[in-house]
């Protein structure tokens, strides 16, 4: 039994060419407060250093890494740069690696698919805005490229799933991020720039005295103790009295050892002549 034929053109039934738009949306003009801050918008953009792109081209069996420009040599001193390394193994490496983590495009010029260039180029400007110095830090940028992604994609996949997610996913963006800070703390410490805290301790020297008020038996009493300036301890010569209710002398610190040991507080009772405890 034959196929029945088909009016519809494969061609445009292509899924990977762009569609049209009927009619463009009509766009305001931008307010006069973004009109005023042009020029310092514009110096700050030319204040950035300028991100070397790059340009697939599907050659048999291969696809090949070009300069978006006809300068190769302009092109190959921006990777430097980028990259912190004059090694053009390590830097074609470098690019093929980040390639991967890109999806798949449709070339409407050339009909076949390749990576995406867009997103190319915009792991290749991750990394080199960390301005890595050496090739140690260009490795730790593209896997923070890399870091960045995985994130980005897993959230983007639990979020359009519908209302729910799942925990393993919230879960595994959480230890993502958690990467992406640890990295970011790696990454200023290989620059020699980690932060660390410094605790400093002043000692003052100072003397404390203590007035002992002899609570009407006509003599007072002081003894100062802790160091001085010259880090010596200073005690009285006199005996210093208490503060109990039957006014008894403290043993001074000249008799140390003749008198008896003052005994612990408790209940007072008077008797005739001292008091006993």
């Amino acid at each position: 039994m034959a196929r029945p034929q088909s009016d519809l053109d494969p061609l445009r039934a292509d899924a990977g060419r762009p569609r049209r738009r009927r009619k463009d949306r009509k766009r305001p003009d931008p307010p006069d407060n973004l009109k005023a801050g042009r020029a310092e918008a514009i110096a700050f953009a030319e204040s950035l250093p300028l991100m070397p792109g790059v340009m697939a081209e599907n050659r048999p069996g291969r696809t090949e890494i070009m300069a978006p420009h006809n300068d190769d040599e302009l092109w190959e001193l921006q990777l430097v740069q980028a990259f912190g390394t004059r090694s053009m193994s390590l830097l074609r490496t470098f690019l093929r690696q980040l390639s991967k983590l890109c999806p798949q495009a449709w070339d409407e010029d050339a009909r076949v698919w390749k990576v995406d260039e867009t997103e190319w180029n915009a792991l290749i400007a991750l990394v080199a805005d960390h301005q890595p110095e050496n090739s140690a830090q260009a490795a730790l940028a593209a896997q923070m490229a890399a870091t960045h992604m995985m994130m980005m994609r897993l959230s983007s996949q639990a979020l359009n799933r519908g209302h729910t997610v799942l925990d393993k996913d919230a879960a595994l963006a959480s230890k993502l991020a958690r990467t992406f800070a640890m990295q970011c703390d790696a990454m200023q410490a290989l620059k020699g720039k980690s932060r660390v805290a410094h605790q400093s301790i002043t000692v003052r020297k100072e003397q404390h005295v203590h007035y002992h008020d002899n609570r009407g038996g006509g003599h007072s009493g002081s003894q100062s103790h802790g160091p001085t300036e010259s880090g010596r301890t200073i005690e009285a010569s006199e005996a210093v009295w208490s503060e109990e209710p039957c006014r008894q002398s403290l043993p001074s610190p000249s008799r140390a050892g003749e008198g008896a040991v003052p005994v612990p507080r408790g209940k007072v009772r008077r008797t005739t002549g001292r008091a006993e405890r």
